[in-house]
């Protein structure tokens, strides 16, 4: 897949599956976004990890 692909076919999800992610997969996509660019490489991000349903509020 090249750059306009994935430019191309990027969304928006506000609906989310109950389903649990497989093992690693969080691991790999915290570490994706941490690696991920930021203007002037401020680095100005900031994630918060929530396993526990009980955990989330609106």
């Amino acid at each position: 897949m090249d750059f306009g692909e994935v430019v191309g076919q990027r969304r928006m999800v506000r609906s989310y599956l109950d389903v649990p992610l497989p093992p690693g997969s969080l691991e790999r996509i915290v570490a994706a976004a941490l690696s991920a660019p930021s203007a002037g490489f401020a680095q100005g991000q900031s994630l918060v990890v929530i396993t526990d349903a009980s955990q989330r509020s609106r």
